[in-house]
């Protein structure tokens, strides 16, 4: 793409209420709701309140577990210089690919993150007969949400292979992982489909989904076929919820999905051994995903709100990460500010926002239109953003920068 042009609008999926998920950003939490368990229920039963219960892998399927299991890691987020055996401050999975330690996991398990100003994060892999190594980011793929990994093992490790075909619809798969304080455990399942699209574009698309009861932790483990290779790395889950408040509490801002989704459904990223995505990871391809450099406040609807911020709908722009393309091309944080009466009672309130109204000549209502826009582009492409200040319309030109410079350094 030539940058600076404009995309072609992207074309929209029949939306039901559906919550999407992506799986424990290396978070040691729950969805703050149980599992509901109901033994007597069939495979594809509506799940109201979180992932179903795990099936265990039975028969062959079995075998392929037990044989797989030691080449499969606990990954573990610790704050840099903490002790041996310090409760870590975030759990995913991953798996060895070779015997030289080199490992295949999700990315959003690694991604550089701070829980704190005093907590820069290192990550270690724990394999199931306690071994404990150092890991280091190779490559990784931010969009398909896949990350290479290299562990000071110092000996040879078992590992896996990488089938060379994804299986057919209806065929028996294994993933394994560390959710629900389990370590190294099997959550058998069956692929539903192949090839699908994610209904938000901050998700991986062209995804395998399984019936495999995933959750937190289980993040960047195999999955395996019923011949013991790995056809997909595990990135994200969908369920629906109860109801909308209730979804509403869970995380803000609700993902609607396609009609088609099922009530529940796990999805993990095909990577197999002669795919290009394989020889990027190898050949040590960082492929991240361009931002502009702000945090969401809210979407704007003329006539609701606080405050009226213009006359079109747009993406009120909250605190803009410094020395990002946004705050380079002038772009503000929100602010706002008591209005006191004489008396020095509180009587409203001063609103001071940027709205971003469009990208590049195209509408952006909500955040979800101007993310989808900008998935569009690349990192190091120039585009243009109208935003809504005040009474007037601003055109603010700016460079998209790489997520991982602009936020998680």
């Amino acid at each position: 793409m030539i940058p600076g042009s404009s995309p072609p609008p992207r074309r929209r999926s029949p939306l039901r209420r559906l919550t999407w998920l992506l799986l424990a950003l290396l978070a040691l939490v729950a969805w703050g709701v149980a599992p509901q368990a109901d033994r007597s229920a069939p495979e594809y039963r509506e799940v109201r309140d979180g992932p179903p219960e795990v099936q265990a892998a039975t028969g062959a399927l079995k075998d392929v577990y037990d044989l797989a299991r030691p080449a499969v890691v606990r990954l573990e987020s610790h704050c840099a210089g903490a002790p041996a055996g310090h409760v870590p401050v975030g759990i995913g999975t991953g798996f060895f690919i070779d015997g030289s330690g080199t490992l295949l996991t999700a990315y959003h398990v690694v991604r550089a993150q701070r829980f704190s100003p005093h907590c820069e994060v290192t990550y270690r892999a724990r394999t199931l007969e306690g071994n404990v190594y150092d890991v280091d980011l190779l490559a990784f793929d931010a969009v398909l949400d896949v990350a290479l990994m290299s562990a000071d093992t110092g000996s040879e490790t078992p590992f896996l292979p990488l089938a060379e075909r994804l299986p057919q619809s209806g065929s028996k798969v294994v993933a394994i992982g560390n959710s629900r304080g389990d370590l190294l455990s099997d959550r058998a399942g069956i692929v539903r489909r192949r090839n699908v699209t994610a209904s938000r574009v901050s998700f991986a698309s062209g995804t395998i989904e399984t019936t495999a009861a995933l959750a937190p932790g289980d993040s960047g483990g195999p999955l395996l076929d019923e011949a013991g290779r790995v056809i997909g790395v595990v990135s994200y889950i969908s369920y629906s919820t109860a109801s909308e408040p209730e979804a509403e509490g869970l995380i803000p801002r609700l993902i609607r999905s396609a009609l088609d989704r099922p009530a529940y459904a796990s999805y993990a990223v095909p990577v197999l051994a002669e795919s290009d995505l394989y020889r990027q990871l190898l050949a040590g391809d960082r492929r991240d995903v361009p931002v502009i450099g702000f945090s969401l406040q809210y979407d704007y609807r003329p006539g609701s709100g606080p405050a009226s911020l213009g006359d079109s709908p747009g993406v009120v722009v909250g605190t803009v990460q410094p020395g990002g393309p946004g705050e380079e091309a002038g772009l503000r944080s929100f602010r706002q500010r008591p209005v006191r009466s004489r008396e020095g009672r509180v009587v409203g309130r001063s609103i001071r926002a940027d709205v971003i109204v469009a990208l590049n000549g195209f509408a952006t209502p909500t955040f979800d239109d101007l993310l989808a826009l900008i998935y569009e582009y690349r990192v190091g492409d120039s585009v243009t953003l109208t935003v809504q200040r005040d009474a007037d319309l601003l055109d603010l030109e700016l460079v998209l920068a790489a997520r991982r410079d602009v936020f998680e350094q």
